[in-house]
This record gives C-alpha cells, structure tokens and sequence, in this order.
C-alpha cells in the first residue's frame, strides 16, 4: 500500500478527530476520562481544535499519512518539542459529562515522570500516535514516527512517549526504551469505582538508536 506522510490541512481535523475515537475505542484510560456519548462529543470537538493549534504553534507538530490515489487519511503524530523544562500546567476547564480527576491525574502524573527521566534534557514529547483500524499493522504508524524521529535527529534530540501496554513492543522495535512505568486506578468501563489497575510506560529513544 503506497501513502505519503506530510502535515494535514485544517479541513482535515475532523477526520483526525475520527481516528484517534476509533484506534482508542477499547482504552480503559480514554473511557475513564469520558465515559458517555456527551463527554466524548467534547473530546471530538477538543481533539479537532487541538489538531488545528499543533499546525499554528511552532513547538507542536502534527503530521498525517494519506493513501496515494485517494487521499484517504490512515494515520496521525502529533508532538510537542520541549527545549527548555516543563513548567506546571493550568487544567483546562472541563464540562461534567468528563470526569476531570482522572483527566488532570493523567496529566500531572505523566508530566511528573517525564520530568524524572529526563530531567533539564530538552526532547520531543510524541503525545498521539493512531492508525485507523481498517489499516492497522500495515507500516502506518511506523512510518510516521520515523518522521518524528528524523526531526529530532537533525536537532541531535530525544523522542519521549507513554505507551500503552499492548504497543511496548512496536516502540521497542523502533529503538524505543522503557525507562519507567506509570499506573492508576481506573474504573471499569461503564463502571464509576476505581477497580481497575492501569498501566503504560514511559519510554526514550535517542539519535543513535535511528
């Protein structure tokens, strides 16, 4: 299957939106986070704008993979460079049909990691990587992080993720390392008690492992 890689036009937001709500729609995390038609309604509309600001602001990027002859979307990365270290992030205001504590915890708790692996380093922080399911496992996601990694190769700087438990081992065959693991207590889909353990890990790749 021939696709290009390059960024998307703001027209195209919306079917990013679509991707991400199909290649997560079995995640414990995302369910907890927005656990009814309404809530995931906003993080629809939210995921749209944020694939906007990532082609605005000059340290996100965003970048799509387009099938040749149709220009069918099959893919996404989305990034954030961070040069100098992270500073604390005001919450965004959320309406009740999303469950904020388990939104902000995320937040705070992937932030807190990242800042103890790597410190003052400066890296790219690879925040979204989906493929449609309808091409899964067909080089797609591979493809467009190599894109990410070229970038961060030319600035001599680090790749940081958090990685689902079920994707560790596609990371690890691109040259990515586990350098500490996060969890929470979630609640079962459809539930509202935190039974649940939730685990991913955070995970490095550096120049010479391209």
């Amino acid at each position: 299957m021939e696709f290009s890689i390059a960024p998307p036009t703001p027209s195209g937001a919306g079917e990013i939106a679509e991707i991400h709500l199909q290649a997560m729609s079995s995640n414990l995390l995302l369910h907890a986070q927005f656990p009814s038609d309404e809530a995931l309604g906003f993080l629809r509309a939210w995921l749209t704008k944020d694939s906007v600001d990532h082609l605005e602001n000059p340290s996100q990027g965003v970048l799509v993979a387009n099938k040749e002859g149709t220009g069918e979307t099959l893919g996404f990365v989305k990034w954030t460079v961070h040069r100098e270290p992270e500073g604390e992030e005001e919450h965004e205001e959320l309406p009740d049909s999303c469950r904020a504590i388990y939104v902000y915890s995320y937040v705070e708790l992937t932030a807190r990691v990242r800042k103890e692996v790597m410190g003052t380093e400066p890296y790219y922080h690879v925040t979204y990587l989906c493929t449609s399911p309808a091409y899964a496992a067909r080089g797609v996601g591979s493809r467009l992080l190599r894109s990410v990694m070229s970038l961060a190769e030319a600035e001599g700087t680090a790749v940081v993720l958090e990685s689902t438990m079920d994707a560790v081992a596609f990371y690890q065959k691109l040259g990515f390392e586990i350098m500490q693991g996060l969890d929470m207590m979630l609640p079962a889909i459809g539930s509202s008690d935190p039974t649940e353990l939730y685990e991913e890990r955070c995970m490095v790749w550096r120049p010479d492992k391209l």
